[in-house]
């Protein structure tokens, strides 16, 4: 008695389980369809925030003056991007570039610094180190 018993637990055990297993392969079809989902709304959400993001930055870039200081640009498609990023022209602002290839700066007015000699570079570092014991000997 106690192994008919047994069978018949184990036999509406198995059914159980066979109809969980057939539930869950169905629901995993769905749930990779709203993972695909999810994963579309996720790109158009960051696709919002840079929209947004450059947005913000061009209005404000619009409507006061900016300085924008970009340091040691060496790639001129680097400079191409970064150039149609800020509509700097429409609010009066300014650009500060260093650059070692003279091809980035083909657009503005460029600037040729001179090497200090010792002496030169010495003194400039006594005015802007020690401005109130410089004195120009």
């Amino acid at each position: 008695m106690v192994d008919s018993v047994a069978t018949i637990a184990l036999e509406t055990l198995r059914d159980l389980l066979i109809e969980e297993a057939k539930f869950l392969s169905s629901v995993g079809g769905e749930v990779e369809e709203v993972r695909r989902q999810l994963n579309i709304m996720h790109c158009f959400l960051k696709d919002a925030d840079r929209r947004q993001d450059r947005y913000n930055s061009q209005t404000v870039q619009r409507d006061r003056k900016c300085l924008l200081v970009l340091d040691d640009v060496w790639e001129v498609d680097h400079w191409n991007c970064l150039w149609r990023a800020f509509p700097i022209a429409e609010a009066d602002s300014k650009v500060l570039l260093t650059i070692r290839n003279q091809n980035i700066a083909s657009r503005g007015y460029v600037h040729n610094l001179k090497c200090l000699d010792e002496d030169e570079g010495w003194e400039l570092l006594q005015k802007i180190a020690f401005p109130n014991n410089y004195s120009q000997g």
